[in-house]
C-alpha cells in the first residue's frame, strides 16, 4: 500500500495513520488502546503525544523500536520522515499477516 505524506505532517500523525491501517486493513487491533497494548507502549501514548508541550508530535526511538517489532511491515523511514511508502515494499505481507493472526487467535 502506498501512502505518501506531506512534509508538514508530524510523526504522531503518521503513527495514527498506521494504527488506522492496522485496525481497518490488517484487522489486528481494535483501536488506539489495542494498538498500544499490542506494541507494548504506554496506554494513552498516541492521544497524549498529541497534546501541547515539549516534543509535541514526536516519537522516541524506544517507542519506534517497539512498534517496528510488533509490525515489521511498517516502513520506519516513512514513520520518522514521511518519505517513501507506509508499508515496506520488501515485506512479505500476506505471509506475515497469516503468522500474526495465528498468534492472536
Amino acid at each position: 500500500m502506498k501512502k505518501n505524506t506531506e512534509q508538514n505532517e508530524r510523526a504522531i500523525d503518521r503513527l495514527k495513520t498506521f494504527a488506522h491501517y492496522a485496525r481497518y486493513e490488517l484487522k489486528i487491533v481494535k483501536g488506539y488502546s489495542s494498538f498500544e497494548v499490542y506494541c507494548n507502549i504506554g496506554n494513552g501514548y498516541i492521544s497524549n503525544s498529541d497534546k501541547s508541550g515539549k516534543g509535541r508530535g514526536t516519537i522516541g526511538s524506544d517507542i519506534i523500536s517497539r512498534i517496528s517489532e510488533a509490525f515489521p511491515m511498517l516502513n520506519v523511514k516513512w514513520l520518522c520522515s514521511g518519505k517513501g511508502n507506509m508499508i515496506d515494499d520488501t515485506w512479505k505481507y500476506e505471509e506475515q499477516i497469516s503468522k500474526i493472526k495465528k498468534i492472536l487467535l
